[in-house]
């Protein structure tokens, strides 16, 4: 069973003054000082002059009952690190110390009791009702589709003793080789005329 220790205590000003950083910033306090995760308490901030009031769930009746006590100024075994915040209008105010909240009156004495139902889900979590469906078939899915690729791989094998061939692909700048012209460059007219005196001397000289 849930147990919760309660308590509220009147503040100045307006209650819209209290921003969520200021709600966050008290409920770090409390949470400090009552020596429990900050999931696991709440502050909520009532009109009405402004009304602070603070819950802390357990799960333990013990040490609900013992940090309600230590909370409120009484020693308790039970809850022996947890400082009395809630013992006096001045024990509350210190420590609250540089936040924007002053303390108006005397907290009301921390009670713990138990809560009917269920506790809240955890923060930041969330459930669609199709989810799990969804999930659940999508994976269906993909099973379904590897499986068919698997046994029909398995079965080529098998038919033709041999591997499927894999079409490799060329690296990259393969395809580009050089061109080489084996077309000799046309003479130009002072080569002929070079090569035509040439022969008219080898022919002079053949007549000699």
């Amino acid at each position: 069973m849930i147990q919760a220790v309660t308590t509220d205590f009147v503040a100045a000003g307006d209650a819209s003054d209290y921003t969520p950083a200021l709600i966050g910033a008290v409920t770090r306090m409390v949470a400090a000082a009552a020596n429990v995760l900050v999931d696991a308490v709440a502050v909520t901030i009532t009109s009405g002059s402004v009304i602070i009031t603070v819950q802390i769930t357990f799960s333990d009746a013990a040490l609900a009952s013992a940090t309600a006590s230590a909370l409120a100024g009484t020693p308790s075994a039970g809850a022996p690190t947890v400082v009395p915040i809630f013992a006096s209008k001045a024990s509350l105010q210190t420590a609250l110390g540089s936040l924007p909240v002053t303390v108006m009156s005397d907290p009301t004495p921390p009670t713990a009791a138990s809560l009917d139902g269920t506790p809240p889900p955890p923060p930041f979590t969330y459930t669609t009702g199709n989810s799990d469906d969804a999930g659940a078939l999508v994976g269906a899915s993909l099973g379904a589709i590897l499986g068919f690729f698997l046994v029909a791989g398995i079965a080529y094998v098998v038919a033709t003793g041999k591997m499927p061939a894999m079409k490799a692909s060329a690296p990259s700048g393969a395809h580009d080789v050089a061109y080489v012209s084996n077309t000799q460059p046309e003479n130009t007219a002072d080569d002929v005329d070079a090569e035509l005196d040439q022969a008219r001397s080898a022919v002079r000289t053949e007549q000699v």
